[in-house]
């Protein structure tokens, strides 16, 4: 659940059948509350509106501008005085959404600010537009509607056109209007999770639309990844947000003593899931790699964020109840594997060993020996006095009927 960004029950629920590398089930906790999570999500009602789809992927795209807004590093109240824009670590304040109506699949792009992107919608269009050209709609933003240069490029180079939507009609671009509340809600839950401040959103941002595109939809029933691609997505790679991670360095190890590894903060996947990015934490740097192994837990750090807390708490503290459809149940006494680090337990031997049973056999074997040991002679049980003299007697009778008779002289 972690690793996905805390999704939903009914999202957890879709998901067996529709990816790779999830149990066939999930079980949850009557008492189930993610702190974090909630902070995240509270928010009013959304009407319930819809708008007439395509079912044919790369006909028609959605397109929306958004900024990310943060007060302080911290998350606190606004502040009247100051922008409350907040500039990402890599120098982006504004990022361009895209969603797909056929498949939900969307891309985001990150921008340095609102001006016409002419030149992400053009190479975009390019690599994932369709042959026979389509549509993109829009808001009345002049960054888009009401660019008449990118009108004309995706027009004469992709054969798209524009469609602006009413006047206070945000209905009418659902599609991608949504998703800006959506990924506002994933990205929140993934910083605060994480502890990580604000001008980190890009990466959490980037991160939330790789884990969206491959949640189940509730109208399509699957992943945006298999609307689009027509494969289901494997998330057994999967890594908890904000995990410490050991990377390899670069290069050959200068001596056979010398450290070779970076330690770093994950922040989510490159343009393949084997590479990784992450924040090295001596330099300060967000960097990429392909050799790094992970710490979800932070199992032997003095502190952790709350979602490593949480892992490390469900993990390595023993449990005393159980959880089950009537309610909590307590757990008998079993023995437990869990030892505490740098316990050292005295081994135990017995001796003499016990010789181990031999295997079965369709035949009984014959030993080449006698395997118990011989009784002493001394101390074997004398029977009665009676019956010794009944035997004695019937001895002699035996013994006197036997003898040959004299004859006589």
């Amino acid at each position: 659940m972690l690793r996905l960004g805390s999704p939903g029950e009914d999202q957890l629920d879709l998901l067996p059948g529709n990816v790779i590398g999830v149990p066939p089930g999930f079980h949850y906790h009557p008492f189930r509350f993610v702190d974090w999570k909630e902070e995240a999500r509270i928010q009013k009602q959304a009407a319930m509106r819809s708008a007439e789809r395509t079912s044919e992927c790369r006909r028609r795209f959605y397109m929306d501008f958004g900024f990310m807004r943060a007060s302080t590093s911290n998350y606190t109240q606004p502040s009247k005085t100051t922008d409350r824009v907040v500039a990402s670590y890599d120098g982006f304040s504004a990022y361009l959404l895209v969603v797909d109506e056929a498949s939900r699949y969307m891309w985001v792009f990150l921008t340095q600010s609102k001006s016409p992107p002419t030149e992400i919608i053009d190479t975009f269009l390019s690599r994932f537009g369709h042959e026979r050209g389509g549509s993109i709609r829009t808001d009345q933003g002049g960054e888009l509607a009401r660019s008449f240069a990118l009108s004309d490029k995706v027009l004469r180079s992709h054969n798209y056109v524009m469609e602006p939507t009413g006047a206070d009609s945000p209905s009418q671009n659902g599609a991608v209007e949504i998703y800006n509340n959506k990924l506002a809600i994933r990205a929140r839950t993934l910083l605060y999770g994480s502890g990580l401040p604000a001008k980190y959103w890009s990466a959490a941002l980037l991160h939330s639309v790789y884990l969206n595109n491959r949640l189940v939809h509730t109208i399509t029933k699957k992943t945006p990844f298999e609307g689009f691609y027509g494969a289901k997505p494997d998330i057994r790679h999967l890594k908890l947000f904000g995990s410490r991670v050991c990377v390899k360095r670069s290069g050959s190890r200068r001596s056979k003593l010398d450290r070779h590894d970076f330690k770093g903060i994950f922040l989510g996947y490159s343009a393949t899931d084997h590479n990784i990015v992450y924040l090295d934490l001596d330099s300060g740097v967000v960097k990429r790699s392909h050799h790094a192994k992970f710490d979800e837990a932070w199992y032997l750090q003095p502190s952790r964020p709350p979602a490593a807390q949480l892992l490390y708490s469900l993990g390595v503290a023993p449990d005393e109840t159980s959880c089950s459809a009537d309610g909590i149940e307590p757990v008998t006494e079993m023995e437990s594997d869990f030892r505490n680090p740098g316990t050292v337990e005295k081994v135990v031997v017995p001796w003499p060993p016990v010789q181990a049973p031999h295997p079965p056999t369709k035949c009984w074997a014959i030993p080449d020996r006698c395997m118990m040991l011989p009784l002493p002679l001394n101390n074997l049980p004398t029977p009665p006095t009676e019956q010794r003299q009944y035997a004695a007697r019937a001895a002699r009778t035996r013994a006197s009927s036997s003898r040959p008779k004299a004859r006589d002289a």
